[in-house]
């Protein structure tokens, strides 16, 4: 009888873990380009150890024990404004996109600034170490009126750079025809 006693307790626990158990999908993008941002984005239901990192494309599904109908959910990148959004989940369906919001003091906006005053740059991947430019670098930023730039560790938003340097090589595009991309460098952040 007591065998029979735990296996039911056991299994009535479990029945009622499972009720009592939301699950949350939903889907963390970028401001700028309303995809993924180039960076690791953390999911966390709001004052709780309870998260999760997103996929590559931005999905993440979250399984919280709250039981109330509104929830909480911190999301953070690097780079971007951490931010803290409600699910009510009475509303259906219950796949959320999450907008995150990013602070870029380089963006296209930038780049046409940087143009017109004539000193626009092409922004490189960086490492650890910036890499220092070779003679043929020199001659295309003599040439092309462009200077490159290594952030080295501590680049911006991948995104941001991304939409400065495309409004730059644009504007090379329409100068230069694209025979300038076959003497650029290759660690350009174009996409």
């Amino acid at each position: 009888m007591r065998r029979f006693i735990i296996i039911f307790w056991t299994l009535f626990l479990v029945g009622y873990s499972a009720i009592s158990q939301s699950v949350i999908n939903g889907q963390v993008v970028s401001e700028i380009n309303y995809q993924k941002p180039n960076v690791a984005v953390y999911v966390f239901e709001n004052g709780t150890n309870n998260g999760v990192l997103t996929d590559s494309l931005g999905y993440f599904k979250i399984i919280t024990e709250n039981k109330g109908d509104v929830h909480l959910f911190e999301v953070s990148a690097v780079g971007y404004l951490k931010t803290v959004f409600k699910i009510d989940l009475r509303d259906k369906p219950l796949n959320n996109t999450f907008v995150l919001k990013a602070e870029c003091s380089i963006n296209g906006k930038k780049a046409i600034e940087d143009l017109k005053a004539g000193n626009a740059k092409l922004y490189l991947i960086g490492g650890i170490v910036p890499v220092a430019n070779s003679d043929s670098d020199n001659k295309f930023e003599e040439k092309y009126g462009i200077k490159y730039f290594d952030f080295g560790c501590e680049p911006s938003i991948h995104e941001c750079i991304m939409e400065y340097n495309q409004i730059v090589a644009k504007y090379l595009d329409q100068k230069y025809g694209v025979k300038w991309r076959k003497k650029s460098r290759t660690d350009i952040i174009l996409k």
